[in-house]
């Protein structure tokens, strides 16, 4: 059975989808809307990301292990966490731009180190590649790696990225926008978890492949789901606005005549 590779294939198929969906429809509006593209930002990296993952996990050398390794959590990461991270910030409308430019500034530079240290930022070296057996018989690969010491600087980042995702729900959801507080924060709870789990398989906790995409997954859904459903509701009373404005032309013009 094949079931990762069609599983991750169709992830990426649909954040790739989404991705341009919310791109086209934040760059037709005027101003442009920045809540969609920066969503749009996030799906597409996050398909990206998601092919690299199945590369890593089907790799047949170390070379090969590295180079998909450093390409997923190098550019492919920065567009996830930036998308992620500014479209939190304009969904909630919390945006606290010192702050916001300060976290994207440190990213960057990791994924600067990512693709310049010779393992990246987050692994010493890797000496070799082991098979582990999923549940139902499939097989895959991870690596037999060593910690780098500054890999605190990205658990770091990470914690402090979502210390703010959280902050800009508790915001919102006190100003009374308590639905879509809430569906923001379980997305954002299920990704948390998701990346955390990431983390222990990095250091060989857990003897597991990546299942964070799972998370990225529910974040493009639930977020488009909501986005899309708002989007209806507001060209509905855009709508309405127009007929009524018409309406009443209509009723004082007759009246004039």
């Amino acid at each position: 059975m094949t079931v990762v590779p069609i599983v991750l294939s169709i992830t990426a198929g649909i954040c790739l989808f989404a991705g341009g969906i919310h791109l086209l429809f934040g760059l037709s509006r005027r101003p442009r809307d920045w809540m969609h593209i920066t969503f749009a930002l996030s799906s597409l990296s996050i398909a990206a990301n998601t092919l690299a993952v199945l590369a890593i996990h089907t790799a047949d050398s170390v070379d090969a292990y590295v180079t998909a390794f450093k390409y997923g959590f190098g550019p492919a990461a920065l567009g996830a966490q930036l998308g992620v991270l500014w479209f939190v910030a304009f969904y909630t409308g919390v945006r606290p731009r010192r702050f916001l430019l300060a976290l994207s500034l440190w990213f960057a530079g990791i994924v600067v180190l990512q693709l310049v240290l010779p393992y990246g930022i987050l692994f010493a070296g890797v000496s070799g590649l082991r098979e582990i057996a999923l549940p139902w018989g499939e097989q895959f690969v991870v690596g037999e790696t060593m910690t780098h010491p500054w890999r605190w600087v990205v658990d770091l980042y990470l914690l402090c990225h979502f210390v703010f995702l959280l902050y800009a729900t508790y915001r919102q959801y006190r100003r009374g926008d308590r639905g879509r507080a809430r569906l923001l924060a379980l997305v954002i709870l299920v990704f948390f978890l998701t990346s955390m789990f990431d983390g222990l398989v990095d250091t060989g906790v857990v003897n597991s492949i990546y299942i964070g995409e799972i998370g990225y997954l529910g974040f493009v859904v639930a977020m488009s789901v909501r986005l899309n459903r708002e989007n209806i509701q507001t060209e509905t009373e855009l709508g309405r606005y127009r007929t009524k404005l018409e309406a009443m032309v209509d009723e004082r013009t007759h009246e004039l005549q």
